[in-house]
């Protein structure tokens, strides 16, 4: 009995170092951040680094679309169940009125946090931003036109990977 609990405990053990994703793993995200949610695409490069390009839209019917695009890049600090990262930020938010010109601000930062993965399949996790945001010349998104702002921000995310 004692061989055969040893036996199970070892297998638990292993499932769990080997929860996260491999290399060549795919998944798709879905990140709540205030009002805003974004669709990311995480892409595992090698078992350390993950790339996920980002992508969310507000369409305001006969008044304007507002577009977000970027790039997360992640590198997790080691591979088990519960897995901090550290990473970078970058995009672009775009303005685009149904008349008129398109305005854009560019974000960039960098980003700390965690991801719990259930197996190897199912992840959710929470990351802490620090986002400079270099507003464009016509921008009044943060009431701050052609200027700098920097803020803090979270997100919580949940992911399928394939």
């Amino acid at each position: 009995m004692k061989t055969f609990l040893s036996i199970l405990l070892v297998i638990a053990i292993s499932t769990l170092l080997t929860a996260q994703p491999q290399k060549g793993k795919v998944g798709v995200s879905a990140e709540i951040q205030t009002q805003q949610m974004d669709f990311l695409l995480p892409i595992f490069v090698n078992d350390w680094v993950s790339l996920a390009p980002a992508v969310g839209v507000v369409n305001i019917s006969d008044k304007y679309t507002d577009l977000s695009l970027g790039l997360l890049m992640r590198y997790h600090l080691f591979t088990e169940s519960v897995t901090p990262f550290i990473g970078a930020r970058f995009g672009t938010l775009l303005y685009i009125p149904d008349e008129g010109d398109m305005i854009s601000d560019l974000i960039i930062g960098p980003s700390f946090g965690g991801e719990y993965y259930f197996n190897e399949n199912f992840s959710v996790g929470i990351e802490l931003q620090l986002n400079v945001v270099l507003s464009g010349e016509k921008s009044m998104r943060f009431s701050n036109p052609n200027g700098t702002n920097i803020n803090t921000a979270t997100a919580l995310f949940a992911t399928i990977y394939f």
